[in-house]
């Protein structure tokens, strides 16, 4: 990034959703300049919500799914990226939910979240970490999902990195 770029601060909240298989949700998109990347249900926060109202509000726009309430804040995230031609700074919580397997209505999401979407499919731990291929976001997520699905909830939100 050149020196004097202008980054827009863009607070975030997503969901690790995992099944009774400890499989976690992720959303296949297309990036503006090229290549795909899998990322977990979330995105920016609205006016004055809080992250939780967020997470929640994301959660039903992207499954169809209505929650009561997002889980612990278990990871937290602090990356500039690019988006076309803007630089954006994603401050974001990433709250764990566990519910059972279910279908993606999409009828509720916003028409950008559609214009990038590609797919969706529940991953476990080891097929994100073994496939090379693709880019999760974020980047350590088998790994970090490890501790969770053994039952290590961490005390502190832990930084994911990139």
């Amino acid at each position: 990034m050149e020196p004097g770029t202008e980054v827009i601060d863009r607070p975030s909240a997503r969901v690790l959703v995992l099944d009774e298989d400890d499989c976690a949700l992720l959303f296949r998109y297309r990036r503006p300049q090229g290549g795909t990347l899998w990322a977990m249900p979330g995105g920016g926060l609205e006016g004055e919500e809080t992250h939780e109202e967020g997470a929640r509000r994301e959660f039903f726009e992207e499954t169809g799914q209505r929650i009561d309430a997002v889980g612990p804040w278990i990871w937290k995230r602090d990356h500039v990226w690019k988006w076309d031609d803007k630089h954006y700074r994603s401050i974001e919580r990433i709250y764990l939910l566990r519910s059972p397997r279910f279908e993606i209505d999409l009828a509720n999401a916003q028409p950008l979240e559609l214009e990038y979407l590609i797919d969706w499919r529940w991953w476990s731990r080891r097929e994100i970490e073994d496939d090379t291929a693709e880019m999760f976001v974020p980047r350590r997520l088998g790994e970090l999902m490890r501790p969770i699905v053994e039952g290590a909830l961490p005390d502190v939100p832990v930084d994911t990195g990139a």
